[in-house]
């Protein structure tokens, strides 16, 4: 949840290897209070133990016209065989409006 309206423009992710989000669907919303979530984009994260970093769609496309107020990373697949997921730094960088 952002403070004040925001447009992000990039994740930067560590994860342990072999315990890797695979495959990552970032979904945002208007509101904070009750978030109607809203499929943005998808990251693909490589199995690796290195910081990598997702420049994210910097037009605003399917971003609500005044920004977003919350935003949320769903793993969809583990390179894990039980399908954990180890995060070691996650930073989001982007605009306030």
């Amino acid at each position: 949840m952002f403070g004040k309206p925001a447009i992000p423009k990039r994740i930067t992710i560590i994860f342990q290897g072999g315990f890797v989000g695979t495959r990552c669907r970032v979904e945002v919303s208007e509101s904070s209070d009750r978030p109607e979530w809203q499929t943005w984009t998808y990251i693909h994260p490589e199995d690796a133990n290195r910081r990598q970093t997702f420049d994210l769609i910097t037009h605003s496309d399917g971003l609500p016209g005044e920004g977003i107020q919350s935003m949320k990373l769903v793993f969809e697949e583990s390179s894990d065989f039980y399908g954990r997921i180890t995060i070691y730094e996650l930073k989001i960088e982007g605009v306030l409006l």
